[in-house]
């Protein structure tokens, strides 16, 4: 979930990293095979009704004479919300059921980040500061020790709260006839693909129904319980 924030993030209203940059250029020279050969699946897949299923011969020209041009069309400060816990329900009316975040959560969110999305966010990251603007993802000081208290029958989600950089990215992927798109000439294929450059967060409690959080879905087995005070 992302929500737009603007100044309320406490940080700089401007990111000094302009639209039209260009950003990284892919090549089989400069990131290799592997990763130009996903690229052309993903065009494939992106614009082509019936694409063919080897490249056969030409596949060692079609990769070697491929393009990606990737160019910042905006960024903007921004929120990020990721799950942090369980989804709970408490079952007791004698205590409240207690909530903490998963360790680690943090580095789990970002785990499986796309190689290109990871390397276009250090691009930006090092531009800004290029430009002074030193943009450090500092997530040392997050509160493990955060405790959601759940009433009687309620439901509830520890939620990381994020502040990001939300990145629009164009590609331009420029494909040569031996990749056989059905065409004797290079054809660019423009494409959009957005990357959220975390910087910090905090743990907030959210309470009642939401899309990571549903009775049909939470957990009331092994609970922790708090007695409650009158």
């Amino acid at each position: 979930m992302r929500l737009n924030l603007g100044l309320s993030l406490g940080l700089s209203p401007h990111l000094v990293v302009a639209a039209g940059q260009l950003l990284l250029t892919l090549s089989t020279k400069s990131h290799g095979r592997l990763a130009i050969l996903n690229m052309v699946h993903q065009t494939y897949n992106t614009f082509i009704t019936n694409p063919p299923l080897v490249l056969g011969s030409n596949e060692k020209s079609c990769l070697e004479n491929l393009r990606v041009d990737f160019v910042l069309g905006s960024a903007n400060y921004s929120k990020a919300v990721h799950a942090a816990s369980e989804c709970r329900i408490n079952m007791s009316s004698r205590f409240r059921a207690v909530i903490s975040p998963t360790f680690n959560i943090h580095d789990v969110v970002h785990r499986n980040q796309d190689p290109v999305d990871a390397e276009l966010s250090s691009v930006i990251l090092q531009r800004s500061a290029d430009e002074g603007v030193v943009l450090e993802p500092q997530f040392d000081d997050l509160n493990y020790g955060h405790e959601c208290a759940i009433e009687f029958q309620d439901i509830a989600q520890v939620v990381l709260v994020e502040n990001v950089i939300h990145a629009e990215i164009q590609s331009f992927v420029e494909i040569p006839p031996q990749c056989m798109f059905g065409n004797e000439k290079k054809q660019i294929f423009i494409d959009s693909r957005f990357v959220d450059i975390p910087l910090n967060g905090t743990f907030s409690c959210r309470y009642g129904r939401s899309p990571t959080c549903k009775r049909n879905i939470a957990d009331s087995s092994s609970p922790r319980y708090r007695l409650i005070e009158h």
